[in-house]
């Protein structure tokens, strides 16, 4: 029965379209700030390099590239690299995202009670039935988006390099940094974060049962748990630290990238803290979802 209620949800989620055109509004910004900005970004400051080269060679001057804007420079084209590739989609996703998810989770919920849906659906699977299989999909569209950006940036960083390489000089004396994880756990921890925050608009939503005070309160709780608490020494312990702390330890970082390192962070007493801390506030957050849709009144 559960596994039919899984594919009539799917029909649901697919029949609106929204999913469709924000992951694909959500990628084209991605690319476009992303990758192609970097690589025009290199390009600019590769002419503006030309152009003082040549004004010293008119003034027969020797011409020296200041360390700061060689290594700013070099940032920018190794981030260009394929071996940065998903690392730097991936990282891009997972700071966008959380911006995108909340309003899928609540949409998932809220157009039941806009269009006076959820009683006839509550009635004939259960209401906590429905909302499991919503949470379900929501699993299921934040790995879909994730998998969908570790593709595109699989794909756009052999272009963006060969393009880089017939237009930037500096191109062959780039080496990349290394990755700090493998692309899998740079996964993981993208579709981790895009499940929390969808969860979160999911279950605000389940609570108001308006889609659009779902989606403001998962928008809103980042900035109000860091206005409310700031960051103490055991931040390491909040939702929000803790999902930075991961994606400080297993992205990429360089200058001239579209996304930086997630500032403010508190160091975890391991690293597998930050993995038990945000697991544990992804369980506590379906928990939540469950037991308000269990006790929840909507026949009455």
């Amino acid at each position: 029965m559960f596994r039919q209620l899984l594919l009539a949800e799917g029909r649901l989620v697919w029949k609106g379209r929204w999913v469709l055109i924000l992951a694909f509004v959500l990628l084209a910004v991605a690319v476009w700030g992303g990758p192609v900005r970097t690589y025009q970004y290199a390009v600019s400051r590769v002419q503006y390099v030309e152009e003082l080269r040549s004004i010293y060679q008119s003034a027969f001057t020797e011409f020296v590239l200041d360390d700061a804007a060689a290594a700013d420079l070099g940032e920018a084209v190794a981030l260009l690299r394929p071996e940065l590739g998903v690392n730097y989609l991936l990282a891009i996703l997972a700071v966008l995202g959380p911006m995108v998810l909340p309003v899928w989770g609540a949409q998932l919920v809220g157009s039941e009670f806009k269009n006076r849906t959820a009683k006839v659906r509550a009635a004939h699977s259960g209401w906590m039935a429905v909302v499991a299989a919503k949470v379900l999909w929501l699993l299921l569209l934040s790995a879909g988006l994730a998998l969908l950006f570790a593709l595109a940036g699989a794909v756009s960083g052999p272009l963006t390099w060969r393009a880089a390489q017939e237009t930037i000089w500096l191109a062959g004396e780039v080496t990349p940094p290394p990755l700090k994880a493998p692309p899998a756990l740079q996964l993981l921890v993208t579709v981790l974060g895009l499940l929390f925050y969808g969860l979160v608009g999911l279950l605000a939503a389940l609570l108001t049962r308006s889609a659009l005070a779902g989606a403001l309160a998962g928008l809103a709780l980042p900035y109000l748990e860091w206005m409310a608490l700031g960051t103490p020494g055991w931040g390491w312990l909040l939702p929000r630290i803790a999902y930075g702390n991961l994606l400080a330890d297993h992205f990429v970082y360089l200058s001239g990238g579209f996304v930086a390192e997630p500032l403010a962070l508190v160091e975890p007493p391991s690293p597998l803290a930050s993995w038990a801390v945000f697991g544990a506030w992804v369980a506590l957050a379906v928990g939540l979802a469950l037991a308000v849709s269990r006790r929840q009144q909507i026949l009455s």
